[in-house]
């Protein structure tokens, strides 16, 4: 049986100092935790285990797990082997972390966690064809913070973005499609209403 488990963000830097690899050659007779889980490999028949944390940016972000029914079933040299595999793993999980956080970056603010102005423009073009298709409105709201600049340099720009934070909330709480909120500028927001109608038409 092999299991591969990435773990969430709560004290993975802590958590991965101590991380280190755990083999076992009979869980059924050898000293240690576990537990319940423990107990389930053993139940079904699992004797030799080895687990290998996968790190990333000197974190554990999850862990490689092996189980095998046979006792003293992973020798030195598929434990060597199998490291190299978690090193691999790790890498690809670093990847694939850094390949989110470039695309995040890309279309979010992230300040506010709004989308940004690129990707606004993609919704609103997107908003704008359907409209276009059903021959219905699109209706484009926008809105800045007055003396924002006064804001930040009389009260700090901890004040600024603060502020900038929790109106970013209340914006995207009350719109009726938060997913098309965003953050175009330092101190401008826009949203957008699909499908509106105008009551004079």
């Amino acid at each position: 049986m092999v299991r591969v488990r990435r773990g969430g963000n709560r004290d993975r830097r802590q958590q991965g100092h101590g991380a280190k690899r755990c083999a076992r050659n009979d869980i059924s007779t050898e000293p240690g935790g576990g537990g319940k889980r423990r107990q389930a490999a053993i139940e079904r028949g699992y004797r030799s285990l080895i687990v290998l944390p996968l790190m990333v940016e000197d974190a554990a972000a999850g862990i490689l797990a092996l189980c095998a029914r046979e006792p003293d079933f992973f020798t030195d040299e598929e434990v060597k082997l199998l490291s190299q595999l978690a090193g691999d793993i790790s890498l690809a999980l670093e990847h694939i972390g850094k390949e989110e956080k470039l695309n995040y970056l890309a279309y979010y603010d992230v300040l506010t966690g709004l989308p940004n102005r690129a990707l606004f423009h993609e919704r609103l073009s997107h908003q704008l064809r359907v409209a276009e298709q059903k021959k219905t409105k699109v209706m484009l709201l926008l809105g800045d913070v007055k003396r924002f600049r006064f804001i930040n340099e009389s009260l700090g720009r901890h004040s600024g973005d603060t502020l900038l934070r929790e109106l970013a909330v209340r914006v995207k709480n009350r719109w009726p499609d938060p997913d098309n909120v965003a953050r175009i500028s330092a101190d401008c927001f826009t949203g957008i209403l699909a499908d509106f109608e105008d009551e004079a038409d």
